[in-house]
């Protein structure tokens, strides 16, 4: 009906025209429990577009600005309660285009059409009216106001406003009277039976504001009516036929009432919406939350970040969540982390992974504030749990996943390795190591590893040593916080000692009475 300003590019969430949706998530997903923050934010929205928004990262600068400011207004409670009110409608509007699709009668396909309509208005009325009150700032929002204003004065919009309210007003002016004797039922016009139907409606009235629904109220089913229902649907028809013409005229005229942007919109509002009801937990819990800046050859610096999955387990049962901040300096590329085993190195990879993914969908994310690289690429190398049988073949599978992801590598990927090379001895582990990180320091990508060999954390200016960190006062017990500093190379003796069982804690058990 109408087309976006030239200065908007009719969207809350891309600053131009909008790129095509990935239909599967990028191959890193399960390595950092990505699929499990996407089924958080999508847990009651099973629309599968939702899920491609999340599966497709922004790629410049600017997108990620625009989309961040979009988001960060969007939390100002007064423009979140219009957001709301808006995508409630919406839904309703939805819901009533279902129930047209699946009524068998025309006229009452008619009726529920007008009933389509109406909401629809009604959801872009309320919405400009609420921002219209609204101190706003961000281009996205200012933009949409803008359009909103253009498109509710377009002639194609004043035309549908006033053909709703026609239409409606001759539908409330029907009256007709039943008369039921025996098997017969009989309608004529009339306007019979006011002062009966006024009072039932007040008896009835009171009950409404504290009752709901039941629930196949909504339904279909709820509306499909009877064959007694549907033929005296048919002589009101026959009664008041120029009325349920221009029912059926309507329909046909304005069949694609929706206006693109303003579909567009609750799609939007949507993805913004459910991001931000998944962190409202661990707002709730006081933990950090931040819009980070992103560069595209960034210095990678963060506060207090956490691993999102991990942190919304522990806040539901009440557990505590571990914090680190790291901070880089020009010319480092490469983490080296180190450290005993089960020590929060693994959560510290996702933390890192996610953090980026998750800055370049332009959302807030975990931390009280961040600096990261807006990578086009997350590539990952995980261990997939205990490697017992053929290691010469686990050997091979590592080179083999290893070389793709240093062949498609590019100075603005991030590569995160866990437990690579754990199959071989550890001169084999420090000679494959030692190569392969000088491969990434050749290409410039950004890299965490984590090994169990201390040598390789002094490869170079270009690489820092991180070492998964036990309590002073308690030498075996971690702190599952990772700490910039030289390895001191417990990281192996410990991984040995508790392979074979000969830790403190496993003599004492061996001992104990």
């Amino acid at each position: 009906m109408s087309s976006p300003s030239p200065s908007w590019p009719g969207s809350l969430l891309w600053v131009a025209n909008q790129v095509a949706l990935s239909a599967t998530p990028p191959s890193c997903f399960p390595d950092l429990n990505l699929d499990q923050i996407v089924d958080g934010i999508c847990a009651g929205h099973p629309e599968p577009w939702l899920r491609e928004l999340l599966y497709t990262p922004l790629t410049s600068i600017a997108a990620v600005d625009y989309r961040q400011r979009a988001l960060r207004e969007l939390e100002r409670p007064e423009l979140r309660a219009a957001a709301d009110g808006f995508l409630a409608a919406m839904e309703l509007v939805r819901q009533r285009q279902e129930q047209v699709a699946r009524l068998r009668s025309d006229p009452q396909r008619w009726i529920w059409f007008l009933n389509s309509t109406t909401s629809y208005l009604e959801a872009v009325e309320s919405l400009a009216a609420r921002l219209e009150g609204l101190q706003l700032s961000s281009a996205s929002w200012l933009g949409l106001r803008s359009y909103l204003r253009a498109y509710r004065a377009s002639a194609a919009y004043q035309a549908l406003l006033g053909d709703c309210a026609l239409r409606r007003g001759d539908l409330d002016s029907i009256r007709y009277q039943l008369r039921i004797r025996g098997l017969r039922v009989t309608v004529s016009k009339g306007a019979g039976g006011e002062e009966l139907a006024a009072a039932v409606s007040a008896t009835l009235a009171k009950f409404e504001a504290d009752s709901e629904p039941p629930p196949a109220a909504a339904g279909s089913r709820a509306l499909q009516m009877n064959h007694v229902e549907e033929q005296i649907l048919d002589l009101v028809v026959q009664l008041h036929p120029e009325v349920f013409s221009e029912l059926a005229s309507y329909q046909e005229t304005y069949s694609a009432y929706l206006d693109p942007v303003v579909e567009r919109l609750s799609r939007e509002l949507l993805f913004a919406t459910a991001y931000l009801n998944y962190l409202a937990p661990l707002q709730r819990a006081e933990l950090p939350l931040c819009y980070p800046a992103v560069s595209e050859a960034s210095d990678l610096a963060f506060e207090e970040a956490f691993d999102l999955a991990l942190a919304q387990q522990l806040v539901a049962e009440g557990q505590p969540v571990v914090r680190n901040s790291l901070q880089m300096q020009p010319g480092e590329r490469v983490l080296v982390i180190t450290g005993p085993n089960q020590g929060g190195k693994t959560t510290f990879l996702r933390l890192l992974g996610q953090l980026h993914y998750l800055a370049a969908l332009g959302g807030p994310v975990p931390g009280s504030s961040a600096e990261v690289l807006l990578a086009d690429r997350v590539f990952t190398h995980f261990e997939v749990g205990e490697q017992t049988a053929d290691l010469s073949g686990k050997l091979h599978d590592d080179l083999v996943r290893l070389a793709r992801i240093l062949s498609a590598a590019t100075p603005r990927s991030l590569i995160l390795l866990n437990e690579v090379f754990s199959s071989t001895a550890l001169e084999d582990a420090l000679f494959l190591g030692t190569k392969v990180l000088e491969q990434i320091g050749r290409i410039g990508a950004l890299c965490a590893y984590v090994t169990f060999v201390d040598e390789l954390t002094s490869l170079g200016l270009w690489t820092v040593s991180l070492v998964s960190a036990l309590d002073p006062e308690q030498p075996l017990r971690r702190t599952f916080k990772i700490l910039r500093r030289p390895a001191d190379g417990r990281s192996l003796a410990l991984s040995v000692a508790e392979r074979h069982r000969i830790t403190g804690d496993w003599i004492l058990k061996r001992v104990a009475p």
